[in-house]
């Protein structure tokens, strides 16, 4: 029971800055960001790096369309944005960053001109190919972070594995799934289950080397 207990106390890691803080919030930034700054775990200096950090957003679909939205309200100061589609009808029933207007567009288009609409200080840089083993190392390299948005597993593979190779992790879709499973539950630590979980799906993904390349893993795989 000790040993149960001490698990169940133990202070949670601590992960460093991604980013270095930016210059200090203009006025309007403030006032933008004011329900932020009054929560401690953010403040001023953890607005100001989200003001300098580099999201990289694999998808303008179903995941990636929230995905933008609230990175882009957050503020964080650079979304890049990967997806080669353009915008059918069937997709606003989930896409929620398209509309009507929108219809026909490249769904990179789409995206930035939302979040131009939500947060004008957002810089948006687009990226209008298809994720693939050619071009995933030199696209993840301009980048702090990557949120996989992809819906197959082949690219969610690649995304694991060129981010891996690059020394960082990418950013899966699976806290809000998580999350909704542990309160069907009844769970009450949500942070402690959903971090071992998170944890046994790192363990499990694929050993690979420093050396190698995607091309090299999977030729074959695709956005």
């Amino acid at each position: 029971m000790a040993s149960i207990a001490a698990v169940r106390t133990a202070a949670p890691t601590v992960l460093p800055p991604l980013v270095e803080p930016a210059a200090e919030l203009t006025p309007a930034e403030v006032e933008r960001y004011s329900r932020h700054l009054i929560i401690p775990e953010i403040g001023a200096v953890g607005q100001r790096r989200l003001k300098n950090a580099r999201v990289l957003v694999i998808g303008a679909g179903g995941l990636g369309s929230p995905a933008l939205l609230y990175l882009a309200a957050a503020g964080v100061g650079t979304l890049g944005i990967v997806d080669d589609d353009n915008v059918d009808l069937s997709n606003l029933q989930r896409q929620v960053i398209h509309g009507v207007k929108d219809v026909g567009t490249p769904k990179i288009e789409s995206a930035r001109n939302a979040i131009a609409e939500l947060n004008p200080l957002v810089d948006v840089v687009l990226h209008n190919v298809r994720l693939d083993s050619s071009n995933a190392l030199d696209l993840f390299a301009q980048y702090d972070l990557i949120l996989d948005g992809a819906d197959n597993f082949a690219t969610r593979y690649l995304v694991n594995d060129a981010a891996a190779i690059l020394g960082f992790d990418s950013l899966k879709e699976i806290f809000q799934k998580e999350i909704l499973s542990l309160r069907a539950k009844g769970s009450g630590n949500f942070e402690g289950t959903i971090k071992n979980r998170i944890q046994r799906r790192q363990r499990r993904r694929f050993k690979i080397t420093a050396a190698a390349r995607p091309d090299q893993l999977y030729p074959e795989r695709t956005l």
